[in-house]
């Protein structure tokens, strides 16, 4: 072989490896492209199925928060009960006529804050259950209570 076939052939080569090259580029291209398609397919998907990390982040960890507060309280449990026992004795010493009295009445700062409380709970119990009625009823239909009442017929 000489040089002049050695070439030929080299350039035959290289250009049959350009072809190869070539197509590959556009599979490549296309797999892509193909690959773009499927992801925004399923990116709205993704963000149904896997809530957020943040939202799982905060509620292990507020369980782990209930979870320690928990054991704190079990571990200081006998000791705070010594000491309500012994506060109990000193009170049944100092003043023998109460012992077998009752609780007595709360003052009137304390039933105040339950009676706002309790207030308060249930008009947002209230609230959320209308809110609630409001989602599942369909689009044209009023929830019962906020429905007109029928007017009485003579």
């Amino acid at each position: 072989m000489n040089d002049e076939e050695i070439s030929q052939e080299r350039e035959i080569l290289t250009r049959k490896a350009d072809l190869v090259r070539s197509r590959l580029e556009a599979t490549l291209e296309q797999l892509d492209h193909k690959r773009h398609e499927v992801m925004a397919l399923h990116a709205p998907l993704e963000a149904i199925a896997h809530p957020p990390l943040k939202a799982i982040l905060a509620g292990v960890a507020t369980l782990a928060a209930g979870v320690g507060f928990a054991i704190y309280r079990i571990a200081r449990r006998p000791a705070r009960l010594r000491r309500e026992r012994s506060r109990a004795l000193q009170r049944l010493w100092q003043h023998p006529e109460r012992a077998f009295r009752g609780g007595g009445q709360p003052s009137v700062w304390q039933e105040l804050g339950r009676r706002l409380l309790l207030g308060g709970a249930s008009f947002l119990a209230t609230q959320l259950l209308k809110h609630a009625l409001d989602l599942t009823l369909p689009a044209g239909q009023q929830s019962p209570a906020a429905a007109p009442s029928p007017s009485p017929s003579t």
